[in-house]
């Protein structure tokens, strides 16, 4: 997982802290993909970016598969998805991506993402790690940070 003090590869990482979180909230039936590629970042990312998949995954967990979704969509897989990667057109940049395909956020929260603890936390680490946070409605619920390499190291 880590080479150094200063680098710490996030693929180890990644699934490992998923893992542990698997372990701690016992999600049941949820299925939890966890595809990262070969990033390391610096240190000073690695807690605000642990954090935000923690938070992110852990509200996913909790909220976004009650009992009245699985009755309504017994033939789907209840799916949690973790995804950090180069952003696709900017190798510069990277996504860090959590998504489920559960009941999605309530209008309202969306609306006042300021009122919504759970946002407000996702923005300031967000911001810790100088990236922006978007939140979209799909089949489910997609947060996505895209941040600076400024803030990673090259492999």
């Amino acid at each position: 997982m880590a080479e150094n003090l200063t680098r710490v590869d996030m693929a180890g990482y990644v699934e490992d802290l998923v893992t542990a979180l698997r372990r701690s909230s016992k999600p049941g039936d949820i299925e939890v993909q966890v595809d990262t590629a070969d990033v390391v970042l610096t240190f000073d990312a690695v807690s605000p970016c642990g954090l935000l998949i923690n938070e992110l995954v852990s509200n996913a967990m909790k909220h976004a598969f009650p009992a009245d979704w699985r009755a309504a969509h017994p033939e789907t897989r209840a799916t949690i998805r973790v995804a950090l990667q180069p952003e696709a057109r900017d190798t510069e940049r990277f996504m860090l991506m959590v998504s489920d395909n559960g009941v999605g956020m309530p209008s309202e929260v969306l609306l006042r993402q300021t009122d919504a603890l759970g946002l407000t936390l996702a923005g300031l680490l967000a911001g810790q790690l100088h990236g922006e946070l978007t939140v979209a409605q799909n089949a489910g619920t997609t947060v996505r940070v895209v941040f600076s390499s400024a803030v990673a190291l090259a492999p």
